[in-house]
């Protein structure tokens, strides 16, 4: 398995460093226990993840970890906001 491993990490080696360059929505819970384990909670906030990934749009929602299932309503809108963005932009090109 370990050789498996360092052969998967030097096919990516070309993209070490490499931005996500699209547009990205990443919807999160305020009280989900992955936002607040392994300093995510520090790189969301504190702009780490935005240097990584530059046209991303973060949305933290009060909630715990199945968030599209104790608020899907407010899921669905912050979903459909995002790609609205893109479907005005098609129609006006």
């Amino acid at each position: 398995m370990l050789c498996c491993l360092r052969r998967n990490w030097s096919l990516m080696a070309p993209w070490s460093g490499a931005k996500i360059m699209v547009p990205a929505k990443f919807i999160l819970s305020e009280n989900d226990v992955g936002l607040q384990s392994l300093g995510t909670e520090k790189y969301v906030k504190s702009g780490g993840l935005e240097s990584n990934v530059p046209n991303v749009e973060v949305s933290i929602i009060e909630g715990h970890h199945f968030l599209q299932q104790e608020k899907p309503e407010r899921v669905n809108s912050e979903m459909l906001s995002f790609l609205d963005k893109f479907a005005s932009e098609e129609a006006s090109a």
